[in-house]
């Protein structure tokens, strides 16, 4: 069994002060002002005339400056984000902003986002070192661990920006929001703290005087160093040709299959009246009830929610029968050995509405053998993932357990209408990964330092099913689940991914 590497204890972390005016080389960032900035940065975002700038920003286009400055106001409001206008050195005229916004204290992660630079400032030296002193805020005087930037899929401007700064991709979250009336598919990147150093000196070296001609023409391309940089180092998820980098007597525990850039359910791009492709329109879009507090009842099992009182014995007995504690290495919680202390805990998780637990129950004993949750709940862009699966002994590798994982999906698509069901795990955790893969999910990517638990590192893959791709996945899991599927002793006669197979070379195009 494989783990990371063992991390010390936190020693405290880092207390964020209010932003502080920041200067560089060519640009000085200040704390973004709406009465102080507002009418400049008006002025020179005009520039773009047809309103290119905002169509990936889940904000603007604005009409009238009074429109502009009380969206400022707005924006500066935003809980947990440092707003920065990005101004000329030279001249002082404030021509940009981003944000730099933590999305988990805890973790020390970070994001770069709300860029927004005005066609004078794109591609120019003055963006670049903007970028760099958020950079070294974020992990010199922040102390973050993990600093991400995220991008529409089609914004082409938004990725190759990603890349040329020394973010490395991780992954494609299909369906994983909307805005204005469209899908979007999000892609990450990060940089991690381990990584900046090498890249602080990238920076540097570029964005010194004299790497600059007397009419301000670079001598050497930040781009090609930035891109050597990442490419010559070990690549995980997305930019990876396998899809975890792992040492090689590990590497066998993960077949090699698609990665993120998996396209098969998606349809080509819309385009706007600019030219630009944007997602798919969901003109009729509302956000998705709550999954109910009511049972799922199948052929072989049901699904319930969990209860402390009628649950908890059975599934502290079934939970013994794991003598070696092997099904807990990527739980967030210890083996359970006490009884009092596995109730008491039962009754904190299920006090709360997310993560929503159930218990699995075996209609043939009446016990529940095993806990799965939904989790992440967003409604409102109809996003959902199962998590804390624990399957006990009696119910790994059987179709009891495949027949729960099909209720809790057709409960989501079905029942709920939800967009995007997500699956995520250890990178690590073999027998997780091979799981959503049997099941139909897709993986989309690893994302590197997500996480830490049990004093030790977590890379997390991740996995979802869309809806586009439920009627294949349902008609699957349903065929398999048949008991004409199955010979006298309970084995399956044909594997799950073979019916899914099957269901999809029917879909395919035929040549005429």
């Amino acid at each position: 069994m494989t783990v990371y590497e063992e991390l010390p204890a936190r020693q405290g972390q880092h207390e964020e002060g209010p932003p502080v005016a920041l200067e560089g080389w060519w640009s000085r960032l200040e704390p973004l002002s709406p009465s102080r900035h507002g009418s400049e940065l008006f002025s020179c975002l005009k520039e773009d005339h047809s309103g290119r700038l905002w169509t990936y920003m889940t904000y603007g286009p604005f009409a009238t400056e009074d429109e502009w400055l009380a969206g400022l106001e707005r924006l500066i409001r935003l809980p947990g984000r440092r707003f920065f206008a990005v101004l000329d050195r030279h001249s002082g005229q404030a021509c940009g902003f981003m944000a730099l916004f933590s999305r988990d204290r805890a973790r020390m992660e970070m994001e770069l986002g709300h860029v927004v630079f005005s066609p004078c400032l794109q591609r120019t030296r003055i963006a670049t070192d903007a970028v760099f002193l958020l950079l070294s805020q974020a992990f010199e005087t922040l102390r973050c661990q993990r600093l991400v930037w995220r991008a529409d899929r089609w914004n082409h401007k938004g990725k190759s920006a990603a890349l040329r700064f020394g973010f490395r991709p991780e992954g494609l979250a299909r369906q994983d929001s909307l805005y204005k009336g469209r899908n979007r598919d999000t892609w990450w990147y990060a940089i991690l703290r381990e990584e900046w150093p090498a890249l602080k000196q990238i920076y540097e070296r570029w964005l010194a005087p004299d790497n600059f001609d007397n009419s301000g023409q670079q001598r050497s391309s930040f781009s090609r160093r930035t891109a050597e940089l990442v490419c010559g180092q070990t690549s995980f998820g997305a930019a990876a040709q396998s899809q975890v980098a792992l040492p090689s007597a590990v590497m066998a525990l993960y077949p090699q299959g698609e990665g993120s850039s998996h396209e098969s359910a998606m349809s080509a791009p819309r385009v706007n009246e600019l030219g630009q492709p944007i997602g798919e329109a969901l003109p009729d879009w509302s956000p998705r009830p709550r999954p109910p507090k009511t049972p799922m009842q199948g052929r072989l099992c049901r699904v319930e929610p969990l209860d402390p009182a009628r649950h908890g014995d059975d599934l502290f007995a079934a939970k013994q029968l794991d003598k070696s504690g092997r099904n807990s290495t990527y739980l967030f919680t210890e083996p359970v050995v006490d009884r009092i202390a596995y109730r008491e805990w039962l009754d904190q998780v299920t006090a709360k509405d997310d993560p929503f637990f159930h218990a699995i129950v075996d209609p043939s004993s009446g016990k529940a053998v095993g806990v799965a949750t939904y989790m992440r709940l967003q409604p409102e862009i109809g996003v959902i993932e199962v998590g804390n699966i624990h399957f006990s002994p009696l119910l790994q590798r059987s179709a009891l357990a495949t027949e729960a994982m099909y209720l809790m999906m057709r409960r989501v698509f079905d029942e709920l209408g939800y967009r995007r069901y997500e699956w995520k795990c250890d990178a690590l955790n073999a027998p997780s990964r091979r799981a959503a893969e049997r099941l139909g999910f897709i993986y989309e990517g690893t994302f590197r330092q997500a996480l830490v638990y049990k004093g030790r590192n977590r890379d997390t893959a991740w996995y979802s099913i869309i809806d586009k791709e439920w009627p294949t996945v349902k008609a699957a899991l349903e065929a398999w689940l048949e008991p004409a599927n199955f010979d006298s002793d309970g084995r399956q006669k044909r594997r799950l991914a073979d019916f899914r197979s099957d269901l999809t070379s029917c879909a395919q195009p035929t040549e005429a």
